[in-house]
């Protein structure tokens, strides 16, 4: 821990802008929507005072984890407290505005992880109607037993400095769980929410809880109140500075599996592994084996709205707010985040963070590392060369140079590429399209309207050689022209110069084809023609972003033959 020495005020003046919405954290700058997204509101220097308990290791019967929450609550709450009182006893605080921000508000946020692990022992399935209800009681209960505490603590110790009653007792938040509490009280016989004391003004936040579930030491199904990665997953780290590779099964996962009568290989969360997963294999398959025996959902199976309708539930019980992620599928627009932000609001969600998914070659996977390489490398997504060893590159076959290419670092063209040349027809006009091919790869398309060029057939080979900067003779057959590229309109030039740029720095052909295919106005038909064309070299089994099967709705297309089709048997060629 470091030791604040100084505070130096910098007098430069510099604009900074911010904007109050009374009534609604909500609004609209220039077109876009902006939302206050924090997991905890903070006046003028004020601090998080943040803590989370486990879920996985309460009771799902509804009587006994009651209890425990009734426990669990007041000491947490009663524990962040004295973490305020610290900060004013021991003076340390950074800055007088600190100071003062605790003294008046003295701002608590207990929270919660794990939470996929207690709806799994309790056989429910995340982002479902019945899952969904079930945190939504949890949280309710821990949130109730926690304003019970600050009131106790009001009583006990003093009311935060701001404290006013009347305004506390008609305030929206407090006014419901008040309410709520008169019920819980006729059906269990617990005490009543009075509002006439309270310690802090605000006791529940749910933070990301990632690091802090670190600590725990069994592994958790889920950080905060995100759903599960899977039922087991395979990580790796860089501690010693060489990446090491684990599988790991969390210990609720082994739990069921052991009250169901098929126990795990396993005597604990981890056991090291290899890049190829060689040893969590066998226990991995033994898992899928199993599996059908329990309700589960893994991140990825939940849609977004689901997991919001969930947040709409819980946010009823936390006085701050809520760190959640929403993965929208792959292609979504700025429209579909605007829409979904927009419903959010509806649902009285303080923060969203919401942002379309994509791959990535991260820390945690339900697959080997190696084989989500490769996965990856033949879907053509950039990956960098620090993910990986020496040993690793060279069984992917590339290298540190060329795994990622950099401004300015790419193949150098060759004097002369074997050419492929195409006639292609789109909407009554003819195009013609070349594409310059380095090692059997596309390096560069030239094409536009025929302009009398004489070609006949549908394909040819032919040769195209740079004779000087921005100069390239096409040879084919017996004919030879002299000056291609200057065949072509300079709209035509400038649409398959940034193309061939693309090509040249390695971006994938699939991703080329799709942006060739948003071409609008004058260029659409050749952009067309030209994506007709490179669709050719896309490598069957390529993934397909941003597209959704018309007939079974799925996101999972894929090239063959250069078409766009589904596992369902949808094509788009068809």
């Amino acid at each position: 821990m470091g030791k604040l020495v100084s505070v130096r005020i910098n007098h430069e003046v510099k604009p900074l802008y911010d904007i109050e919405v009374k009534d609604n954290h909500n609004f609209i700058v220039n077109g876009g929507v902006v939302v206050k997204n924090s997991e905890q509101y903070l006046s003028r220097e004020s601090l998080c005072v943040l803590a989370s308990i486990n879920c996985g290791r309460f009771s799902v019967k509804r009587e006994i984890f009651m209890s425990q929450l009734e426990k669990i609550s007041k000491s947490i709450n009663r524990f962040l407290d004295n973490v305020n009182e610290c900060e004013l006893v021991y003076q340390t605080y950074a800055t007088p505005h600190q100071e003062l921000a605790i003294r008046k508000l003295r701002r608590t946020g207990a929270g919660m992880t794990n939470i996929a692990a207690w709806l799994f022992h309790k056989g429910l399935v995340y982002g479902t109607k019945e899952g969904n209800d079930a945190i939504e009681e949890f949280t309710k209960w821990f949130n109730y037993w926690l304003y019970i505490s600050t009131e106790e603590l009001g009583k006990e110790k003093g009311d935060f400095l701001l404290f006013n009653k009347d305004k506390w007792q008609i305030a929206p938040f407090v006014s419901r769980v008040m309410k709520e509490s008169e019920k819980l009280n006729v059906e269990f016989k617990v005490p009543v929410l009075k509002g006439t004391h309270a310690r802090n003004v605000t006791v529940s936040s749910i933070a990301p809880t990632g690091t802090l579930s670190l600590m725990f030491r069994d592994f958790v199904l889920s950080y905060g109140v995100e759903p599960a990665f899977f039922l087991y997953y395979w990580k790796r780290t860089r501690m010693t500075g060489e990446y090491e590779y684990y599988f790991c099964v969390p210990r609720a996962v082994r739990e069921m599996f052991t009250e169901s009568g098929c126990p795990i290989p396993m005597t604990s969360d981890c056991i090291k592994d290899e890049w190829n997963g060689r040893l969590g294999k066998p226990i991995a398959e033994f898992i899928e084996a199993n599996r059908h025996k329990f309700k589960f959902k893994e991140s990825t199976e939940i849609s977004p709205i689901d997991k919001l309708e969930l947040m709409s539930k819980i946010m009823k019980w936390v006085d701050s707010s809520i760190s959640v992620t929403y993965m929208l599928p792959v292609g979504s627009t700025w429209k579909d985040v605007y829409n979904f932000i927009i419903e959010a609001h509806k649902k009285e969600i303080k923060s969203i963070a919401a942002f379309p998914d994509k791959k990535m070659y991260g820390i945690v996977t339900n697959i080997p590392f190696k084989e989500l390489a490769f996965k990856l490398k033949n879907e053509g997504v950039s990956m960098h060369h620090q993910n990986f060893s020496d040993t690793e590159l060279k069984d992917l076959n590339i290298s540190r140079e060329n795994i990622q290419h950099k401004s300015g670092n790419y193949p150098k063209r060759l004097p002369t590429l074997d050419a492929d040349i195409y006639m292609v027809a789109v909407k009554g006009l003819k195009y013609c399209v070349v594409i310059g091919l380095q090692n059997g790869i596309p390096y560069e398309i030239f094409g536009g309207h025929l302009n009398g060029l004489g070609l006949k057939s549908n394909f040819k080979k032919g040769k195209i050689t740079k004779v000087k900067g921005g100069q390239y003779a096409l040879e084919f057959d017996d004919l030879c022209i002299e000056d291609f590229s200057k065949q072509f309109t300079p709209t035509e030039q400038i649409l398959f110069r940034m193309a061939s740029m693309a090509m040249r720095h390695g971006v994938p052909i699939q991703f080329v084809v799709e942006q060739l295919q948003k071409a609008q106005n004058d260029i659409t038909s050749m952009a067309a023609a030209a994506a007709r064309v490179l669709k050719k070299y896309i490598k069957d089994g390529t993934a397909v972003s941003g597209k959704q099967c018309p007939k079974c709705k799925s996101n999972d297309l894929v090239y063959n033959d250069g078409c766009v089709q589904c596992r369902c048997g949808w094509s788009a060629c068809s």
